[in-house]
């Protein structure tokens, strides 16, 4: 059986948030809510990782995603 996940990165590609959840992976990337809500999980990671440290303001950035196919 083929299952889809996603991953979230960080912006060095160090670190990521995996998921079989299409609305979790879009909120951990880019903020926004699909659907009821978004799990912690992908809240923490968003908190953690979409801050802009480059920039002087509160400039949230969106992660890079990738999307996986793996037979389970």
């Amino acid at each position: 059986m083929k299952k889809q996940y996603h991953i979230v990165w960080n912006a060095q590609k160090t670190e990521g948030y995996i998921t079989d959840n299409e609305d979790d992976a879009t909120y951990a990337s880019s903020g926004m809510v699909c659907g009821v809500g978004a799990s912690t999980i992908a809240e923490a990671m968003r908190e953690a990782y979409a801050q802009d440290e480059d920039s002087f303001d509160d400039t949230e950035e969106e992660l890079p995603t990738q999307t996986v196919t793996i037979e389970v």
